[in-house]
């Protein structure tokens, strides 16, 4: 099932926005910001190679650094009477705009009713949180896996995909000219959806009022269903 707009929200049981953004974003931010303070300042005095790199490399760590965090910002989780939304709960869609690339998830809203959540837990193991981190690996965009660096939790859910509510993307675009980016991936929705959490506590005592038994599905991959397993 997909959805050009979002769903209407039900009563809201839990939020967290922007729910990737750990102290290390804001770290190399100001880690970076003075090293390229500090080079200009010592290039104002003295120019030199050495003080250039400096400044180069404080410009390009500043610049990959806010990159980063625009595009990991968005990500938040919900959690409704009506189910489970993750993705970007808080951003409003701007009307007229086309469909959006699959590497852009992060700013659309994923809604998984509670009749579609076959299995929700909460890692914090640092081991399997690693593994997790593979969901997102494989020649297509992974919909559903909002991977993040420096996530110390994160939400796993295994998914109906045929009740769950999944936005539109824009097809493989392989026909560009060269002096404009192609999109060449295509995109896979995951029967495992993966989103960083900073509240792992409240947010797996709530899931566990509202997740019902197991019922995993039996053609789910071994690596995935151990996966679930351990969380």
């Amino acid at each position: 099932m997909t959805q050009h707009g979002q769903e209407r929200q039900a009563g809201v049981l839990y939020a967290e926005n922007h729910s990737a953004m750990r102290w290390p974003y804001a770290f190399h931010i100001a880690f970076w910001a003075c090293v390229l303070i500090a080079g200009v300042a010592w290039l104002s005095v003295g120019a030199n190679f050495g003080v250039a790199i400096v400044a180069a490399a404080g410009t390009i760590g500043l610049l990959s650094s806010l990159v980063i965090t625009r595009i990991m910002w968005p990500t938040g989780i919900q959690v409704s009477t009506d189910g489970i939304r993750i993705g970007g709960i808080g951003r409003r869609r701007r009307p007229g705009r086309g469909l959006p690339w699959g590497d852009a998830q992060r700013k659309q809203v994923f809604f998984c009713p509670w009749d579609a959540v076959r299995r929700a837990a909460v890692v914090t193991d640092q081991a399997t949180l690693r593994n997790a981190a593979d969901l997102r690996k494989g020649r297509a965009v992974k919909l559903g896996v909002l991977w993040a660096p420096f996530a110390r939790a994160a939400l796993l859910i295994e998914v109906d995909p045929r009740a769950a509510v999944i936005p539109e993307f824009r097809p493989p675009d392989t026909e560009r000219p060269f002096f404009r980016s192609a999109h060449m991936t295509g995109n896979e929705l995951s029967p495992v959806w993966y989103v960083p959490t900073k509240r792992p506590e409240a947010l797996g005592t709530l899931l566990a009022q509202h997740v019902g038994p197991a019922r995993s599905d039996p053609r789910l991959p071994s690596h995935l269903r151990a996966l679930l397993e351990k969380s």
